[in-house]
Order: structure tokens, then sequence, then C-alpha cells
């Protein structure tokens, strides 16, 4: 997983984001749907794409 290789935890990535922690630990466990607006800013924190994000 990205974020863990980077050594940043969910909260962490919540605080950048400015969402809680249960939404990324959510995105991470399929269990919430993303906006593609929040895809896009998720894979700006974390230095990759939206493709490899969604497994493309």
């Amino acid at each position: 997983m990205i974020r863990i290789r980077m050594g940043m935890t969910q909260e962490q990535l919540a605080k950048v984001m400015c969402i809680p922690k249960s939404t990324i630990s959510a995105y991470e466990n399929d269990k919430g749907d993303i906006k593609g607006s929040v895809l896009v800013e998720l894979s700006e924190h974390l230095d990759t794409t939206p493709n490899y994000l969604l497994g493309i």
C-alpha cells in the first residue's frame, strides 16, 4: 500500500486531506465510494496517479 510505503499513517493522510480518519479507512477497505475529485486529491498526496489507485 502506497500510504504505508511512504511512512504515512491514516491519521496523517486524513489531516492533510481534511477528512476523518474513518473515511481513509473506508476507502482502503473498499467500504466507501470515492468521488473523482477526492481520488485526484488522494493521488496527489500519495504521489501517484488515480489510475494506479483504481488498479488500472
